[in-house]
């Protein structure tokens, strides 16, 4: 096709038609400028295409991550629940008319139970690999990119309450432990060596009618109720994204 348009123009030329020439010309441009553009367009609409797979992919992603971290915060929150209810019933059990009924056992079976509630980091992989993509400003829906763009700082929320559950433990209830309680009782052996015996107990006093050890105790279903709300409220926000993600693939 080329090679016949290129002889055409050289035809035209040397005929001396130079209108005709001309009009030739100017149309072989235009053909050229159309083709151009119309390789533009189907290379603009390719990479639309491929950018709208990536963004499935990458929003396919985020959902299953955020159905695992619903899993975990699932998991601490029944961790969350649990020791809570012990302490509700060490406090109870220690703050009585009667301290010669609380026995050495119930202080033992106290300081085992009284562990920190560790928490699973979430996890934030696919939300990162999103959001470093660039691809977020392709999302049709501003108000989903927003909130996308706000996971993050829900995570941080998360890892704030248990934050404050490390300093209680970390500041307060392990050196409490430590300086009255008899550790060695919670167990006779670690890592299947067989601890040395002891000869001395739990300081009853420093946990039966003690108020600053009911403080303790108090200050832990405070900071556990706190962390509770935020766990509720980071699964409720994230598990309601969850939806609208789901929404957002299926119309697109």
């Amino acid at each position: 096709m080329l090679r016949f348009l290129s002889k055409m123009r050289y035809r035209l030329a040397a005929e001396n038609r130079i209108a005709k020439y001309l009009r030739y010309a100017i149309g072989e441009i235009l053909l050229v400028v159309i083709g151009i553009v119309i390789a533009l367009q189907l290379n603009i609409a390719n990479e639309k295409r491929k950018n709208k797979e990536q963004l499935h992919e990458y929003l396919f992603a985020l959902n299953v991550e955020i159905e695992s971290n619903i899993e975990l915060i699932n998991e601490t929150l029944d961790r969350n629940i649990m020791l809570t209810n012990f302490t509700y019933h060490f406090l109870s059990a220690f703050n009585t008319t009667d301290p010669e009924k609380v026995d050495d056992s119930e202080i033992t079976n106290m300081t085992a139970s009284m562990a920190p509630q560790n928490n699973v980091p979430l996890e934030n992989m696919a939300l990162t690999d999103l959001i470093n993509s660039g691809l977020i400003k392709n999302i049709e829906n501003d108000t989903l990119a927003r909130k996308i763009f706000k996971i993050q700082r829900q995570l941080d929320f998360f890892e704030g309450g248990y934050g404050e559950l490390n300093i209680l433990w970390e500041g307060q209830m392990m050196p409490y432990l430590i300086l009255n309680a008899c550790l060695p009782a919670m167990t006779d052996s670690i890592d299947d060596r067989q601890l040395p015996p002891v000869y001395y107990s739990h300081n009853r006093d420093a946990f039966i009618n003690n108020r600053e050890f009911s403080n303790i105790l108090t200050a832990r279903l405070m900071f556990n109720f706190r962390s509770k709300m935020m766990l509720t409220q980071t699964k409720d926000w994230i598990a309601v994204l969850k939806d609208e993600i789901n929404a957002y693939l299926a119309k697109h």
